[in-house]
């Protein structure tokens, strides 16, 4: 039955520090096999530590090398944050053992019978793995602002649960081994079920709360996308009435001049006549969308490459089109301007082969630009091309690489 309870804490403190580190982290995109290896070979080494005797410095050891490891391939840590996020857990481990055993002397429980007696270790195992969830709930609560989603309001319907299975614990060695009461192993099995109903309270809440809140993001999206939609609808109507409006003016101004000699109106013909697209990519639409984010750039002094090969007409729509090159060259603009003047520079591609559309935009940018634009609204317009390359049954590839971010698009047509 000790062996038995030792695995199952094994495997409660394996969830903990996934816990722990999802808290204060984001996640990397480790597979579900590489998590389970992972995890796997650090719980049997952990376990095995366990089982022996005079291990306890041996296991704390390893459990800080386990944390590190994993704070660097599960999670998206630094090598340093790494570091501490192992002494970190260590440290709550440490002070958990000793607060669990000053706890149990309390109770009339001797400390040389709590290593020796298997009944008394067990028990002694279960209550300070109970004791440890507590703590490392309250840490991922205090932690909820920057990385998880756990809130108080995850933790007042657990607390109670958590709080009588602690004094479940210290009534069951009190009777067993003050009171002399009959020792039996469903108490084992009692207390190792409220832990595992601790965490499994926990687990389902958390995902439920993660649920709603992904569900509000997406209808926020939704409705961002919606209004993106409308305005660049709105938007190239208008610049199409300009373009027809300077032309109509151009034609009346042509008609008006009767001679040579009429110096103003030749000016004004000049200036009109040198009125045009900045770009021309033989897409109107493009060329709209790219002359608008070109003039915003060569006054933030943003030097821009295009690479533009598509005909004039395409199966994406206009609304998706300032969509897609819209949000990232939004996106660009905003991580160049972060930057010095002599490094601020944006790459574009768009080119059409077969059915396909290939996009491409990539620019420089800095770590501590990007820590601080995130935020509860901010990644809405890179939400927003995804679903647009998805309605498109498209590939969308975003990496942040040597100082370059790069957006990469394939839609296909439908």
């Amino acid at each position: 039955m000790y062996y038995f309870v030792e695995v199952a804490c094994v495997i409660a403190e394996i969830w903990m520090i996934h816990m722990f580190l999802g808290s204060l982290f984001n996640k990397r995109g480790a597979s579900l096999l590489q998590r389970i290896i992972l995890y796997g070979v650090f719980g049997g080494i952990i376990t095995v530590l366990s089982l022996q005797e005079d291990m306890a410095f041996a296991r704390l050891g390893v459990a800080f090398v386990g944390v590190w490891a994993v704070s660097m391939l599960i999670f998206d840590a630094r090598m340093l944050q790494g570091v501490l996020s192992g002494v970190a857990f260590c440290a709550i481990v440490a002070v958990t053992d000793v607060g669990s055993a000053i706890a149990f002397q309390s109770c009339g429980v001797d400390s040389s019978a709590l290593m020796a007696n298997y009944a008394s270790r067990a028990l002694y195992l279960v209550a300070n793995h109970i004791l440890l969830f507590g703590i490392v709930i309250i840490i991922c609560v205090i932690n909820r602002k920057s990385h998880s989603r756990m809130s108080i309001k995850i933790l007042l319907p657990v607390l109670p649960c958590w709080i009588i299975s602690i004094l479940l614990c210290f009534l069951f060695a009190w009777q067993c081994f003050v009171k002399d009461f009959e020792w039996h192993p469903l108490f084992l099995i009692v207390l190792l079920g409220l832990l595992y109903t601790n965490i499994i309270m926990i687990y389902f809440t958390n995902k439920t709360s993660e649920q709603a809140q992904i569900k509000k993001d997406f209808e926020i999206a939704e409705h961002h996308y919606a209004m993106q939609q409308e305005y660049y609808d709105q938007l190239r109507v208008q610049q199409e009435e300009t373009r027809a409006l300077w032309h109509d003016i151009s034609k009346y101004l042509r008609a008006a001049q009767v001679d040579s000699t009429s110096v103003a109106l030749t000016e004004v013909q000049e200036m009109l006549d040198s009125i045009s697209c900045v770009v021309d990519v033989n897409n109107r639409i493009v060329s709209v969308i790219l002359n608008e984010y070109f003039q915003i750039a060569k006054n933030s002094g943003i030097e821009v490459e295009i690479d533009v090969q598509v005909p004039s007409e395409l199966f994406v729509t206009a609304a998706d089109l300032y969509v897609l090159i819209g949000n990232t060259l939004d996106n660009a603009i905003e991580a160049c301007v972060a930057l010095p003047e002599e490094q601020r520079k944006i790459n574009l591609k768009l080119k059409k082969h077969n059915n396909i559309l290939f996009y491409e935009v990539s620019n420089p940018y800095t770590e501590k630009h990007l820590r601080r634009v995130r935020g509860n609204y901010h990644g809405f317009g890179l939400k927003n091309v995804a679903r647009c390359v998805e309605k498109y049954n498209g590939k969308l590839d975003i990496t942040k690489k040597n100082g370059v971010f790069r957006v990469v698009a394939h839609l296909n047509s439908l």
